[in-house]
């Protein structure tokens, strides 16, 4: 309150945040609701969808930490794996929580998950996957779900803010509920036996979305 109390605007990411801002009362009507901070579409241009040749690939694109959903990840990983062999599971970004480093080099050397560290460029990774994962507790706007998107790639993502409001569910990806490994095990098998096809719509869907919104 003390912070913003002399604002002329309060510019939000999410209606959730904003709803809440109001609720305490520390914004009234000065508020803006924006889309994120938005996705070069030109950079993060529509990709060729993968063949249906090689494994079905999926990717988590962020910091290796609790509150990004990594545990669930990784233990989807693990389920699934076992019962789809032909499916690869990438992880991209930096290990914040060393916690996790010993289970993510144990997985990796199992061939359950590949990780393959940091990196200045994720499109060629997003490029490379038929599905971008990111189960987080809770994001301003999820810029890896804009970027994915916008590459033209199915989404499975939490019903949470700044997550939910970059995918329409069963459309562009599908929502799953936060902390549940059992929810994500679910959306990614119903995702692996959808037909070719409806994969490629569904991406293309995503890539409407950021265009239009």
């Amino acid at each position: 309150k003390l912070g913003l109390r002399k604002s002329s605007v309060i510019f939000f990411q999410n209606s959730s945040n904003r709803d809440l801002f109001i609720k305490l009362k520390i914004a009234r009507n000065n508020t803006i609701l924006l889309p994120g901070s938005g996705v070069n579409l030109e950079y993060h241009s529509l990709r060729q969808y993968p063949s249906t040749d090689s494994p079905i690939k999926f990717i988590f694109i962020g910091r290796v930490k609790k509150d990004k959903g990594i545990e669930e990840y990784l233990s989807m990983a693990t389920k699934v794996k076992y019962l789809y062999p032909n499916t690869e599971f990438q992880i991209i970004g930096k290990c914040e929580d060393q916690s996790f480093l010993t289970q993510l080099q144990k997985l990796h050397s199992q061939g359950i998950i590949n990780y393959c560290g940091t990196t200045s460029d994720v499109r060629p990774y997003i490029e490379s996957v038929h599905c971008a994962i990111m189960p987080s507790y809770h994001e301003g706007m999820s810029n890896v779900n804009l970027e994915s998107a916008a590459c033209g790639r199915p989404i499975i993502t939490t019903n949470v803010p700044g997550c939910r409001e970059t995918i329409n569910d069963g459309i562009s990806g599908y929502l799953i509920k936060p902390k549940s490994t059992i929810d994500l095990v679910e959306k990614v098998i119903k995702f692996i036996n959808l037909p070719y096809s409806e994969k490629i719509d569904m991406g293309i869907a995503g890539r409407r979305k950021m265009e239009n919104e």
